[in-house]
């Protein structure tokens, strides 16, 4: 019965979990605005009050089932002997659960006509809708788990099989741990705060969520498994609901228009912020210093470019004066406006507009009272750069800012709370903040010092990141802003170069050692990863909060209208594209990291940074997984980040496209394959959702994605004749882990096709005259669109020494893959199969269709390949040299 126990420890992060989702639901349902006419206790309709009954009801249940776990584990053992036998019941659970969740995933994500006249409902009970499916979901999970060790005989004696249970109870941890820490994240503060919730507009916010959080996440998971960590994300979690729940909204309400028009019939614009607070465009916490701060992302629609800009803002809220200050309002770039000031007793005065500081520091002012005020401001603005900045006018003309004072909010309940209550809440806040930021960098330290203890890290590699990251600023001052050698390139490469001398000590055996280090990815991403991404984490914040400007008519701006189609105007399904004329997941991609981050494109170009930090984490991981020495797979990772800034390759990094995330799910689909952290339908599963996502951002990557599967095969080495005998021979023995990820692939683009033929009732993948028109007609056409990507997409009129050098490795690792597919004689004889038939399957496409773009857009995919295909060489040439035989048996 040991298992059983174990076990059961299982049941109380479930029930648990159930709890903390509950505990949301019921948050999002009460949040939800009722209508003023169907309001009948506490501001909520009947319907909302039985439905709040029902959610409490089941909450108590999840609450009733976590405490008696808790309290009796013999409950818990009980359950678990239940479930991990098969019976009536457990059959009954599975086959509810499946119901549940696929009639949740229906009502959400079905089309607006499908449930025409019940969407005002629906919309209502979407809390719910999602807690009930992740309860399905959750439930799924464990029951799958059971099965998995059901009838086990080793398991009834005490036992194990597979993966040991203190592993089992580190991933549980963790997905509990990430859980609570999103929620953390995503609630509103309601005071002002550091970190406020969705979105994460803030710099703070982005460094620690879009750089932070991953590399955290990548280095030391398992920091999030153990029981202080879980213990005070609860503990911060219960403080965020009660600020959510008590703590009156800071800040102003927004309202922004297109035209004349729409502001006089109070027609405003809709915005990701709309999302979360529907009332509102904006939320008005921060000054507007400049034109692109201002909530303008919904000129995607119309156009950044204008013959008479035209911007229409509406502000609402209350604020609490101190006595003898006075209010202005400081803007530049205005046409026209007003703004007053209005007390509880009617009394009304007009609040001076002015273009500068100055100018607010020199006016006079009638004498105010010191009270609650609502305040009403209509701005018009046109040409030139505009802003907006309310401050104080204080005794003698000093000036203060009224963010950060606790003075603006948007009811007049938070303005007019006693001053002792609103310190309190601020205070709480605030310690909410240092929590968070003193929680990331205990969470990096933690993951140093036991990658210490595992010997995985010593201080000479923290020296090296450190360096790495410092070099940046010493290198910069030797480099012009025009110079064609980006900084960056070179302080990766001293440092790579660095790391490569370092682990020449380490292994001191020598370069033949096959072992090396497990956990080289790791080492690899705090040395080379964390200068990268302090180098752009620091830039890109500086961009959060603006819009990004892109080209009118290009394919960046498309998938930014595409994501806002989808997301703010409610078209799931992306009618207004009914025939896809554009690969379709990027648009998701790009809408959902607005919906976070706001309407700043910075998350969108830090995943370009994150998915060249992957593919380097992969390339390492994989180069382990083909057998060449530790030395060799680093090596190959600095040659790939070198020549990603040593030359013009990083062209599009940060351009608004899907290329680098395509490349990432290649790596991540091939990385995927070849994990042997992962077993059975766990690395299928994997494996299969890497490769669907990696077909919609590319459908050209067909074939490699389908290639990339039959890594999961071991690694495949010998003379022509064995090694295509034995790939054969494996897919038949493990044709799971095989054929399962290819018809998955397959099924992706078979749904695509059907959507296509659903909605533009057209049964093809991509629109005809996007195709038709790529086809080569003749075999020189062919040849030369292969030799274009090849080339790095040198030509006449686009030539450079370091597009001559990528060209060179682009050649160099595709043909020795080439090559030994077909002759397996002396150092190609161990040259691994798998991957020489990826490098083929990803250029095959373009012997048929036209790779036309900006070059080298279409070898970033190759790029990743062929300088892995470049490490395995070396490394075979390096072990014929030292006399290394071939398998034995070959």
């Amino acid at each position: 019965m040991g298992f059983y126990k174990r076990f059961s420890n299982l049941l109380l992060f479930y029930f648990l979990l159930a709890v903390v989702e509950g505990v949301l639901t019921l948050f999002f349902t009460l949040s939800i605005p009722s209508e003023e006419r169907s309001r009948l206790v506490l501001g909520y309709s009947l319907p909302r009050i039985f439905m709040v009954i029902i959610i409490l009801a089941q909450l108590l249940i999840c609450f009733w089932a976590l405490w008696h776990v808790w309290r009796n584990p013999a409950r818990g053992e009980r359950l678990a002997v239940a479930l991990l036998n098969q019976g009536r019941w457990r059959s009954m659970i599975v086959w509810c659960s499946k119901v549940l969740v696929l009639a949740v995933l229906l009502v959400l994500i079905a089309p607006v006509g499908w449930f025409e006249g019940y969407r005002a409902y629906i919309d209502r009970l979407k809390p719910y809708l999602v807690w009930t499916g992740l309860l399905g979901v959750q439930t799924l999970f464990l029951v799958s788990f059971s099965q998995r060790y059901a009838g086990v005989a080793s398991f009834l004696d005490g036992g194990h099989v597979g993966e040991d249970s203190a592993g089992i109870r580190h991933k549980w941890g963790a997905i509990l741990s990430l859980l609570m820490f999103l929620a953390v994240m995503i609630l509103p503060s309601g005071v002002e705060a550091w970190f406020d919730g969705l979105p994460w507009s803030q710099p703070l916010e982005f460094l620690a969520l879009a750089a932070a959080f991953p590399f955290l996440a990548l280095f030391a998971w398992r920091f999030l498994c153990r029981r202080a960590v879980i213990i005070t994300l609860a503990a911060l979690l219960v403080v965020k609901l009660g600020l959510a729940f008590y703590a009156p909204c800071s800040g102003w309400n927004m309202y922004v228009y297109a035209s004349p028009e729409a502001m006089a019939q109070n027609d405003w614009q809709r915005t990701y912020t709309t999302l979360m607070y529907p009332h509102l465009s904006e939320i008005f916490r921060s000054p507007l210093r400049h034109r692109l701060e201002f909530p303008i992302e919904w000129k995607t629609v119309y156009g950044y470019e204008s013959e008479k800009p035209y911007l229409g803002v509406a502000l609402t809220g209350f604020v609490r004066l101190p006595p003898d200050t006075h209010l202005a309002i400081v803007a530049t770039g205005l046409e026209d406006g007003w703004a007053k000031a209005v007390t509880v007793s009617g009394e009304e005065w007009e609040i001076p507009i002015v273009n500068s500081l100055e100018s607010a520091a020199q006016m006079s002012y009638e004498t105010l009272p010191a009270t609650v005020v609502r305040v009403n401001v209509f701005l018009v603005y046109g040409e030139g750069n505009w802003s907006l900045q309310p401050v104080f006018v204080f005794p003698g003309g000093t000036l203060g800012d009224l963010h950060g004072r606790g003075v603006m909010w948007q009811t007049a309940e938070g303005a007019a709370m006693p001053q002792w209550v609103d310190m309190a809440l601020r205070m709480i806040g605030r310690i909410l903040d240092v929590s968070l930021v003193i929680f990331l960098l205990l969470w990096l330290i933690w993951g140093l010092r036991q990658r210490m203890l595992q010997r995985d890290l010593d201080h000479a590699v923290i020296l090296l990141a450190i360096a790495g990251c410092w070099m940046l600023q010493v290198l910069k001052p030797f480099f012009s802003s025009k110079s064609a050698v980006p900084v960056l390139g070179v302080s990766l490469l001293i440092t790579g170069a660095l790391l490569i001398l370092w682990l020449f000590r380490r292994l001191r055996i020598g370069l033949t050692k096959e072992a090396g280090m497990q956990n080289l990815p790791a080492v690899a991403l705090l040395v080379l990863g964390a200068p990268l991404l302090s180098f752009y984490a620091g830039n890109l914040a500086s961009e959060v909060g603006r819009i990004q400007i892109y080209t009118t008519g290009s394919d960046p701006l498309t998938y930014q209208v595409f994501a806002r189609q989808i997301f703010v105007e409610g078209d799931f399904w992306h009618r207004a594209d009914a025939v896809y004329a554009y690969q379709p997941l990027y648009r998701y991609f790009a809408g959902l990291l607005h919906l976070l981050f706001g309407q700043s494109s910075a998350a969108q170009n830090m995943l370009d940074v994150w998915s060249v930090i992957g593919a380097m984490m992969a390339l390492v991981s994989l180069g382990g997984w083909l057998q060449i020495a530790p030395v060799f797979s680093l090596a190959g990772a600095v040659l790939y980040l070198a020549i990603g800034w040593l030359t013009q390759f990083n062209v599009l990094l940060g351009a608004g496209m899907q290329e680098y995330a395509a490349m990432l799910f290649v790596m991540l689909t091939a990385w995927s394959a070849a994990q042997r952290a992962f077993l059975g339908w766990q690395k299928i599963l994997l494996t299969s959702l890497c490769g669907v996502c990696g077909l919609l951002l590319r459908n050209d990557h067909l074939g490699v994605l389908g290639a990339a599967a039959l890594l999961a095969i071991e690694p495949l080495q010998g003379s022509l004749r064995w090694v295509w005998a034995m790939l054969f021979t494996q897919m038949i023995r493990q044709w799971k882990t095989v054929l399962i990820p290819g018809i998955a692939i397959l099924g992706g683009l078979l749904l695509q096709a059907l959507r296509n033929y659903a909605i533009g009732g057209m049964f093809v993948v991509n629109q005809t005259q996007n195709t038709t028109s790529g086809w080569y007609h003749s075999l020189g056409e062919r040849i030369g669109g292969v030799l274009l990507i090849l080339n790095s997409g040198l030509s006449a009129d686009f030539f450079s020494p370091g597009l001559v050098f990528v060209a060179l490795v682009l050649w160099a690792g595709t043909l020795a893959g080439v090559i030994a597919l077909v002759w397996r004689r002396g150092a190609l004889a161990r040259y691994n199969l798998s991957l020489a038939i990826m490098l083929v399957a990803l250029l095959l496409p373009y012997l048929f269709f036209k790779p036309t773009a900006t070059p080298p857009r279409w070898s970033i995919h190759l790029l990743p390949l062929a300088v892995l295909s470049l490490s395995v060489l070396a490394a075979r040439l390096f072990e014929k040299a030292n006399g290394k035989d071939l398998p034995q048996g070959v």
